[in-house]
């Protein structure tokens, strides 16, 4: 929704029209258990630059209009079906054996009222009885400087000086002009449930059906849990160990 228009640049594909004439390698949103990521890359320090504060502003200031929710989220056709780009597209994988496996391990590892027991795509049922106001809401009180990170990779002329200018006079002070409160502000995920790591209650296998027209086909997901988030070399050991395992159990289906 917030590549659909902004405050400052209220018409739909204004973004996009920057994003190439800044020879853009495409614009991406990609929401995690904990993160929504907006990224782009293009060529050179001086499309950057360009491209940087209307991004800015479509992630701050959006439409998030009526019209674009009906079109981008869910909607009822003319036929009476549900309809909508994240419904469809969800329509096509809920009931697949991959993202049913993972809901389900989700639900198993995570403690009730953590925010890592669900789906960041969302379910159809719930969908359907989203509204635009939702997300209005949710937008106003997350998507706040405070809750935010600007990473900037690659190599500049004058290092950073170029790259600060821009912030303080082009996305700053709408910022400023918004005036955002920070008090009684909590983090959503380390002030919250989903910062406990509680111990897994049992060890078990957990059969899941799902629809299939090959009775051959199947998924296996081993699951463990790994060291604290601060813990970098037991992260970096985990991973290599993983990812042996992993080829090591390949080979040996494989093999049989």
């Amino acid at each position: 929704l917030i590549y659909k228009g902004s405050k400052n640049f209220p018409y739909n594909g204004t973004l996009a029209a920057v994003a190439n004439r800044s020879f853009a390698d495409g614009l991406m949103g990609l929401t995690s258990e904990d993160h929504t990521l907006y990224s782009v890359e293009t060529v050179g320090e001086q499309g950057f630059l360009q491209l940087l504060p209307v991004y800015m502003d479509h992630i701050f200031f959006p439409g998030l209009t009526d019209n674009d929710f009906f079109t981008e989220v869910h909607h009822i056709d003319p036929k009476g079906k549900n309809a909508g780009v994240v419904y469809s597209e969800m329509a096509g994988r809920e009931s697949s054996s991959n993202d049913l496996t993972w809901t389900e391990m989700l639900k198993h590892i995570h403690s009730e009222g953590s925010g890592y027991r669900f789906n960041t795509g969302g379910t159809m049922s719930e969908l359907r009885k989203l509204e635009m106001q939702e997300i209005r809401n949710y937008h106003a009180k997350n998507y706040v400087p405070h809750n935010a990170t600007v990473v900037v990779v690659g190599k500049f002329s004058d290092n950073v000086q170029s790259i600060l200018s821009v912030l303080q006079k082009q996305v700053e002070p709408n910022l400023v002009k918004k005036q955002y409160s920070t008090q009684g502000w909590k983090r959503p995920l380390f002030d919250s449930p989903s910062f406990s790591r509680p111990s897994f209650k049992e060890h078990a296998p957990y059969p899941i059906k799902f629809p299939s027209d090959q009775d051959e086909s199947g998924e296996v997901l081993f699951v463990f849990k790994g060291p604290s988030y601060n813990s970098f070399l037991e992260k970096y050991v985990s991973i290599l160990y993983f990812n042996l395992c992993k080829a090591l159990y390949t080979l040996s289906l494989l093999n049989t």
